[in-house]
């Protein structure tokens, strides 16, 4: 790990013990550059994770590779209110957001941490996160990651394409970050269900000079699952047309004129 540029790796979860987050950590253990931390926000009901009878395995091997680790209740407020609670106690220099069903490859977070080390301005960088099932393809001519496209296209992360370096305006889902480039932090105004807080923390990034990034050389698998995580909310339309309603207010706070089509 360049002594520089240390990392957290932080994970929000519910009620995937059984399903996904087992994947989830044993693609972070099998990094070719390692994190030096994991934090792990637990907002579920289940029995303690660290006595969970596979994850206590897999924090036997964080342990082999000298990865601290760190499971902490969470408040059962959502996923931001944990990201910002991991931004507020890192002692890094970066964190690596992950979600609790996206399985990075080997090399993410290699090739992730080499655009923070060699660009001072860049702020955060992500990479693809597909979905095994249904990749999308690069549509001809569209812009990707652009504000004012938000509403209309489709995010580059989603689509499977070949290796290369973008420079975009907002990110989503899991991505790496300078700690020091998020000083506004997370926006608190969002419900339980977390959408749009990635696009609303990535661009205040941009909007304050740092670069944001995508390599879509950095592949994670969205291993999408029909429960636990946010799908646990997904009768409940009113708490993601909350997150619209504020993230269309900070459009216009910002003076993005956003494309309908």
């Amino acid at each position: 790990m360049n002594s520089r540029l240390s990392v957290t790796a932080t994970i929000s979860t519910l009620n995937r013990a059984n399903t996904t987050l087992p994947l989830v950590l044993m693609g972070v253990v099998g990094q070719t550059v390692a994190p030096d931390r994991l934090v792990l926000f637990d907002d579920g009901r289940e029995p303690k994770l660290a006595e969970h009878p596979v994850l206590s395995h897999i924090f036997r091997l964080f342990e082999r590779r000298n990865i601290a680790w760190e499971v902490i209740p969470g408040q059962q407020s959502g996923q931001t209110v944990n990201h910002q609670a991991a931004l507020d106690m890192c002692t890094t220099d970066c964190i690596w957001r992950l979600d609790d069903d996206s399985v990075a490859e080997a090399q993410v977070l290699e090739i992730l941490l080499g655009h923070l080390a060699a660009g001072m301005s860049v702020g955060a960088v992500g990479g693809l996160v597909l979905n095994p099932k249904r990749t999308l393809s690069v549509p001809a001519g569209e812009r990707f990651n652009q504000i004012e496209d938000v509403l209309t296209t489709p995010n580059i992360q989603w689509c499977d394409q070949p290796p290369a370096i973008h420079l975009v305006d907002h990110l989503y889902s899991t991505f790496l970050y300078r700690v020091r480039a998020a000083a506004h932090g997370y926006c608190q105004e969002l419900s339980v269900v977390g959408h749009r807080e990635e696009t609303i923390f990535t661009y205040e990034m941009k909007r304050a000079g740092w670069d944001i990034l995508v390599d879509t050389s950095a592949r994670l698998w969205d291993m999408q699952q029909p429960s636990g995580g946010t799908r646990l909310f997904a009768d409940r339309e009113d708490l993601f047309e909350h997150n619209e309603a504020v993230f269309m207010r900070k459009l216009r706070e910002w003076g993005v004129k956003v494309n309908r089509r």
